[in-house]
């Protein structure tokens, strides 16, 4: 199977999803992290994350890098190309090159395989603290809008779509600033802690478009050739 769902809770903040993991260590990682606040899912390797990862709104990837092997890092530098999300690293070695390696090819942090269950928790209870801004529950722009409570987007013709965290992130922002142009210098500038490459800024938009498009007939976002993306609500 590709991947289990340890969780079923419908009102989670945010998901989880594990990647590798060894017999019985996935259950007691997942048991660790899962809340009536967060869902757990679980992908056997990170081809098939990749799959859950488009297919469902996931917060924080944490891979173990000792059943994923060096297909970790082909994942990391995949996700950090498409701008996909937060990625925590359990590396294999605990030296401090392997640590750079990591980080360079896309994880957002790297701990020791066999670190203390208490400190991942905390870890990744912190990082996804950091992904939580003091924004209005709900943003409007037109008849678009997006509550980052239950990251339910709504469009003109009153269709919804669930968005993944970072996609509710970047919506905001178009909303926040309709009929202005948002390159990846501004997303930076709005949303500190998103410094996207280029193409990497590119990937995010395409993939918040398409997410996007079933709501309206009438694009969310257009491209402005040469510079970056402009919301228009009328």
């Amino acid at each position: 199977m590709a991947f289990d769902r340890f969780s079923t809770v419908l009102s989670a903040e945010a998901t989880i999803l594990l990647v590798g993991f060894a017999g019985p260590s996935r259950g007691r990682v997942a048991n660790l992290l899962r809340s009536d606040r967060v869902s757990v899912l679980a992908a056997d390797d990170p081809q098939a994350a990749l799959t859950v990862v488009t297919d469902q709104a996931i917060d924080l990837v944490i891979l173990d890098e000792r059943t994923c092997g060096s297909s970790a890092y082909d994942f990391c530098r995949t996700s950090a190309v498409e701008g996909g999300p937060s990625i925590l690293l359990l590396a294999a070695r605990d030296d401090v090159v392997s640590q750079i390696v990591a980080l360079e090819v896309g994880a957002d942090e790297v701990l020791p395989a066999d670190v203390d269950d208490r400190l991942l928790g905390a870890q990744v209870r912190a990082r996804l603290r950091r992904t939580r801004r003091p924004t209005p529950p709900t943003v409007a722009s037109g008849r678009w809008s997006i509550d980052s409570e239950t990251r339910m987007a709504t469009g003109p013709n009153g269709t919804r779509v669930e968005l993944a965290r970072h996609q509710v992130r970047l919506m905001q922002v178009f909303l926040a600033h309709p009929g202005e142009v948002i390159t990846a210098e501004r997303l930076a500038e709005q949303i500190p802690d998103m410094c996207l490459e280029p193409a990497a800024f590119r990937t995010a938009m395409s993939r918040l478009r398409r997410r996007l498009a079933p709501l309206d007939s009438r694009e969310f976002l257009r491209i402005v050739r040469g510079r970056g993306y402009v919301h228009l609500p009328s």
